[in-house]
């Protein structure tokens, strides 16, 4: 089976159905005026009609109809994201998202970390700010931290770096990453999470954040899970003849 796959009209709705009847547990991503946002919720049981998915029970600052959020929810190995819009927030104080056009099916071994093939660097270019819905330039200005790609999964990135910027844990930064030889580079938004000295240089992890809520999200997505899975299968073809990985 494929890494990630996109499903649409009744397979996407036998997925959502079945979400909604199990009550699964969501998390929603969105961008207010104070920065990056994540909700952990569920869906409710029942859906309002054929348009719309109803979440239980949220917490912190309201969401506005017409905001876009990103959806992520897991269904046995495998996680689903979608793109969508608040409607509204009901009587019962659940809050109403429009039924999304399209969903986005992974495996969860493009959330495992991949390294790139020896001999194949990849640029990386961290920015302070937000690259902005659909973007296609890297934000303007000199960046906080430029190296190269330790490793890579669909949820982040490690940089290797000869230094590292001294920032609080959860600053949102911009990130450029060199994934193809030609075309432009995959430009994300992203969390610092750490930094740590390795011998003479160190070692940066970011989380991506807010792909599902991007116009351009899908793209990115697939992007980022076919390079993870070709890492993944390079270090496979390098590994010798007999070797069982460790579980």
């Amino acid at each position: 089976m494929s890494d990630l796959l996109t499903a649409e009209d009744v397979r996407r709705d036998q997925i959502l159905n079945e979400a909604v009847d199990g009550a699964a547990k969501v998390v929603l991503t969105c961008r207010g005026a104070d920065g990056w946002q994540t909700i952990k919720t569920a869906f409710a049981v029942g859906v309002c009609g054929d348009r719309c998915l109803r979440l239980a029970h949220l917490e912190g600052p309201p969401l506005e109809p017409g905001q876009r959020v990103g959806v992520a929810f897991r269904r046995g190995h495998r996680k689903y994201v979608f793109s969508t819009v608040v409607d509204s927030t009901d009587a019962d104080g659940m809050l109403v998202l429009r039924r999304p056009a399209v969903i986005q099916q992974m495996q969860r071994r493009v959330y495992q970390r991949a390294c790139p093939p020896p001999g194949r660097p990849i640029r990386v270019t961290i920015w302070a700010g937000h690259v902005e819905d659909d973007a296609d330039q890297a934000p303007t200005g000199s960046p906080l931290l430029e190296g190269e790609l330790e490793d890579l999964s669909v949820g982040g990135v490690r940089v290797r770096a000869s230094s590292c910027p001294v920032l609080p844990e959860g600053t949102a930064v911009a990130c450029s990453l060199c994934l193809t030889s030609r075309g432009a580079p995959a430009l994300v938004n992203a969390l610092y999470r750490h930094g740590e000295r390795t011998n003479a240089c160190f070692s940066i992890g970011f989380q991506f954040i807010g792909l599902e809520t991007r116009a351009d999200g899908p793209e990115v997505l697939s992007l980022l899970a076919r390079t993870v899975t070709n890492f993944q299968r390079a270090a496979a073809r390098r590994r010798p003849p007999g070797f069982r990985r460790h579980r």
